[in-house]
């Protein structure tokens, strides 16, 4: 049986949270008299995308560990049906609430997880229509390599990704601007697009989360140094934003807190001393769902019930408090009947592959 990893499940719940603390960071500025204590407190909330990457990256790793799970069919489908019902509801829900009509073409970029312009900058590419959603594209890229490298090799799978990932990242930006950089600090020339996701330097996260898969799959170690490294890890990863290392997206910026957060908290599991925590436990599961369906209920909130009402939630915990308990328990329920029926769907659909 596949080892379930409470550490990461709880960062997963973790990172979907930190970005919607993010999307309401503007309101709770000017709570308790300080004009910008939301900002200040969720200053590194856009590091729960980086976070996500890396975690994919090892579950996917993971989850492949048996060949019966690993057929490409078979990934395809299980990939397919968690990820696009859930998508394709907050689509059609936002659609719906949402003032005016999107233009054809930027609906059908949308749910194809094209970027809407890419000549804006990186790694967002002008988002996506449902803008939470532009991360997904480079979800969708990487299980393509992905599954590319199981029909070469179960065994060799995360390093055939891994080389393909890292090959493409460095030949292609040497190719278009001479040097290869791992921040954003210079876009690629190339004008097709599928060119400058694959330069992309977020794509190096999701080989940092296979690496970790592979090391803690192999990795036996006695309770005092799993310890020791979970200590040394976390500290370091405090470090990082304490000193203003780790500031943005990329795999040399949150990419490395990324890497150290997810070894701390997989070593104090290995340890032994990682408590069962069933909140985080459940907010790791919706945390797919929540993280695309939280604008949504924002929205939902802000003009359809405090705009009539006339009710101004800037400089406000308790508008805080209620959005984000409002959205967590949307998100429940979409995991509940949408999310994990399709799951199960895909499941059995493979089982006669």
């Amino acid at each position: 049986m596949q080892e379930r990893f409470h550490s990461i499940q709880y960062l997963r719940g973790i990172a979907a949270l930190m970005v919607v603390f993010t999307h309401l960071k503007e309101d709770l500025n000017g709570a308790f008299g300080l004009p910008d204590i939301g900002s200040k407190l969720f200053s590194h909330g856009i590091f729960g995308v980086d976070l996500f990457f890396i975690i994919s990256g090892f579950i996917i790793h993971q989850s492949t560990l048996k060949r019966e799970h690993s057929k490409p069919l078979t990934f395809v489908i299980r990939r397919a049906f968690r990820i696009y019902p859930v998508f394709l509801f907050c689509v059609l829900a936002f659609i719906s609430i949402a003032p005016g009509t999107p233009q054809p073409v930027d609906l059908v970029k949308g749910l194809m997880f094209i970027p809407l312009n890419f000549d804006a900058p990186a790694p967002f590419f002008g988002y996506n229509f449902l803008y939470p959603a532009w991360t997904l594209t480079y979800e969708l890229l990487f299980y393509s390599i992905f599954v590319i490298a199981i029909c070469f090799s179960h065994t060799k799978r995360g390093l055939l990704a891994s080389a393909a990932i890292l090959f493409f990242v460095v030949i292609l930006q040497l190719i278009s601007n001479k040097h290869v950089a791992l921040d954003f600090s210079s876009q690629t020339m190339y004008s097709q697009g599928i060119f400058k996701l694959l330069a992309s330097p977020m794509l190096v996260e999701f080989v940092y989360g296979i690496a970790i898969s592979v090391i803690i799959t192999k990795l036996k170690l006695s309770k005092i140094i799993y310890i020791l490294l979970s200590c040394a890890t976390f500290s370091a990863f405090i470090l990082l934003f304490a000193f203003d290392v780790s500031s943005y997206h990329g795999p040399l910026n949150y990419g490395i807190a990324g890497v150290c957060i997810v070894i701390s908290g997989l070593s104090f599991e290995r340890s032994g001393l990682l408590p069962k925590i069933t909140i985080l436990d459940r907010l790791g599961d919706i945390s797919y769902s929540l993280y695309l369906s939280h604008i949504i209920t924002f929205f939902a909130l802000k003009y359809y019930i405090l705009t009539p009402l006339n009710i101004n939630p800037s400089s406000s915990l308790t508008y805080f408090i209620i959005a984000a308990g409002v959205a967590i328990a949307i998100s429940n329920l979409i995991f509940r009947y949408i999310e994990v029926t399709f799951i199960r769907l895909g499941k059995n659909l493979t089982k006669y592959l």
